[in-house]
């Protein structure tokens, strides 16, 4: 409830007004968030081409053009995500004032 006794449309689970992503300040952020991104590319790298994981998980390893789909898809939902959050943005700003009328 908000103080004017309505319902908030939003869950109470995440700010309402999320920043971007899209600033320079995240790519000199947590380190930790990109050594454990690559950590996480280096086990699904030795996961899909190494013999002994093929063998181990019954898998085979996947062709360049295997990944163009999940890449694709990664980077649309990241870019529709950061949509959103500016779209919020735009509806959680304070209407301007309005100038008055020259004559």
């Amino acid at each position: 409830m908000t103080a004017t006794g309505r319902r908030s449309r939003r869950p109470t689970s995440y700010p309402a007004t999320s920043s971007s992503s899209l600033t320079l300040d995240v790519l000199r952020g947590n380190p930790a968030v990109w050594w454990s991104a690559l950590a996480l590319v280096v086990v699904q790298l030795v996961y899909t081409y190494t013999p002994v994981m093929n063998d181990l998980f019954d898998s085979r390893p996947l062709g360049w053009q295997s990944w163009i789909t999940p890449v694709v898809l990664a980077v649309a939902i990241f870019f529709a995500v950061e949509a959103i959050k500016l779209l919020e943005r735009q509806l959680d700003r304070p209407p301007s004032p309005t100038p008055p009328n020259k004559q």
